[in-house]
């Protein structure tokens, strides 16, 4: 009876050691067949009226060799712009967005979306927020100071908030004070 013993023991550890096996080999099947797709979105996190919003983002993969990203830009869970773009793995992409003149505060998501022969690579959302204000106006004057009776001259320049020229028609109200400057 003292050899029975040491048997079932053995069998028990035998037992053990096939359920470690059967683990490790469980995992390293999981790691094989999961998700190995890294990737990198960089965007803006303000929203502006006539902006170019541009999605930058680099897929990281071994095996994958192209994909397909889609980007859009909702509001209050309304599609405000949407585009789509063929992006090689290991290099930066950017998606340029259009954002209309008449955008208007909301709860706005950046929806991005990675796909390969119909399959998802990667999906994310992120809130952003809302700027109205999408110009910055400069007043120049032909002088510092003016006295009762001189000519005004000045010049008005308008600039996007990326310092580019604002091409539309721009109106300029002078009010003038009927009350004497001191």
């Amino acid at each position: 009876t003292g050899g029975g013993g040491c048997v079932s023991a053995r069998r028990s550890e035998v037992g053990a050691m096939s359920a470690v096996r059967v683990c490790v080999l469980l995992q390293i099947f999981a790691s094989c067949f999961a998700s190995s797709v890294r990737y990198i979105v960089i965007s803006p996190h303000t929203i502006r009226p006539g902006m170019l919003y541009n999605v930058v983002t680099m897929l990281m993969h071994d095996e994958l060799q192209k994909a397909v990203m889609y980007a859009s830009v909702t509001r209050d869970d309304q599609v405000l712009t949407e585009a789509s773009l063929d992006i090689s793995t290991n290099t930066l992409t950017a998606l340029p967005l259009k954002v209309a003149m008449s955008a208007l505060p909301g709860r706005y998501t950046l929806n991005v979306e990675g796909r390969n022969n119909g399959i998802v690579l990667f999906h994310n959302s992120s809130q952003l927020s809302f700027d109205p204000r999408f110009l910055s106006v400069i007043i120049q004057t032909s002088r510092p100071i003016y006295r009762s009776g001189q000519e005004v001259r000045f010049r008005v320049i308008a600039l996007h908030t990326n310092l580019r020229p604002f091409n539309d028609g721009l109106e300029v109200y002078v009010l003038v004070s009927m009350l004497p400057i001191k």
